[in-house]
């Protein structure tokens, strides 16, 4: 089974880990270097800077995803 996972901003001190917005509305980390996607609570770690005109989503086997 396939996710889809929309790219919403990233870790203000590591760029190498992104933060998404599953199609489920859940927040998620996804660690580029270990292919991990984890559900996390957005805090002050984050930025988020939302793509309007084009989002870039990211398809991942259901696997890929920690509970």
């Amino acid at each position: 089974m396939t996710i889809e996972f929309l790219v919403i901003g990233e870790l203000k001190n590591d760029p190498g880990h992104f933060l998404l917005r599953g199609d489920d509305g859940q927040c998620y980390a996804y660690d580029v270097a270990m292919d991990v996607i984890v559900p996390i609570e957005v805090d002050g770690s984050w930025v988020v800077d939302v793509i309007t005109d084009e989002p870039v989503l990211i398809e991942a086997n259901t696997h890929r995803v920690a509970s």
